[in-house]
């Protein structure tokens, strides 16, 4: 098997929780020695979830401490290759435009319910590519009718165009 097919063995291997580990532990290794291994997790299908996954496994050990040097070595693994993936000039605006995008969407799904309780649900803008990303837009979910609640209505006189003349 040659290096590449090695590499993309060792990427779908990342997919598949039973094989994970040792794909971790030998792509971290073996991370500078293909140039191409950034575009490569980045474009591979549930490669940045499953690392991701990784990631998010071991916040219950974190309080009260109890995280083992196993699962932190597996841990620095999957941050060695979210590291790769966001210095690589291929990957870098990807990487950091989608980790805005997902800010923004858990922020704006935040405020929404910390607001107003929302009676439309949410919808995704047009899954069409984009130029940029290829990531789909999250509309922010918007009462039916454009209707306000009571606690969020605008007074009149504050409104855009209604502002009273002196005199």
């Amino acid at each position: 098997m040659s290096g590449q097919q090695g590499v993309e063995a060792l990427v779908a291997a990342l997919i598949d929780v039973d094989t994970r580990e040792n794909a971790l532990l030998d792509l971290s290794k073996k991370r500078d020695m293909f140039a191409d291994l950034a575009p490569i997790l980045w474009h591979s299908f549930g490669v940045i979830p499953a690392l991701l996954q990784e990631i998010v496994s071991i916040y219950p050990l974190l309080s009260p401490p109890s995280l083992t040097a196993h699962a932190s070595n597996r841990v620095c693994n999957a941050l060695a290759l979210l590291q790769c993936v966001a210095s690589h000039p291929d990957t870098r605006a990807l990487f950091l435009n989608g980790a805005a995008a997902a800010r923004a969407a858990v922020a704006a799904v935040a405020s929404t319910l910390a607001l107003a309780p929302c009676r439309s649900q949410f919808q995704y803008a047009d899954a069409a590519p984009r130029a940029r990303s290829t990531h789909p837009a999250v509309s922010v979910p918007v009462s039916e009718h454009r209707q306000q609640d009571a606690a969020l209505r605008v007074p009149p006189t504050h409104q855009s165009g209604r502002h009273r003349r002196p005199g």
